[in-house]
């Protein structure tokens, strides 16, 4: 069997790298399936609530979403660059408040026709 190289009882073909993440999972283990892993997030509390996330914003004060099938940019401000923070998304609203304490720090109306949004108001 030329190519094929046995490491530590688990067959793989030699182009795969030993040290790259996710080319060999642990026996008796298998990947999720997409179907399962949109179960699990459709049933997670911040999905009834309309959906989530933690992030930290970039060095020039922005940070990057994906929202109707459209990539969004939104600008919160050089002043607040690498703060972690929380972004609540319900329907067409976004709210960015800081992780640490809480404090809403901005508010935007999601356009997926403009790839790059302002703060309201």
């Amino acid at each position: 069997m030329s190519g094929v190289i046995v490491d530590g009882g688990q067959v793989r073909s030699a182009h795969q790298s030993r040290h790259h993440p996710g080319t060999l999972l642990p026996a008796g283990r298998r990947p999720l399936p997409r179907l399962e892993i949109a179960r699990a997030q459709a049933a997670s509390p911040m999905a009834e609530r309309g959906g989530g996330r933690y992030d930290t914003i970039d060095h020039d004060g922005k940070i990057s979403l994906r929202h109707s099938g459209r990539m969004l940019h939104l600008g919160i401000g050089r002043t607040h660059a690498r703060v972690e923070i929380i972004c609540l998304i319900h329907n067409n609203e976004a709210i960015i408040s800081t992780r640490e304490t809480g404090e809403i720090i901005t508010e935007f109306t999601l356009n997926p026709a403009h790839g790059y949004l302002r703060k309201n108001g």
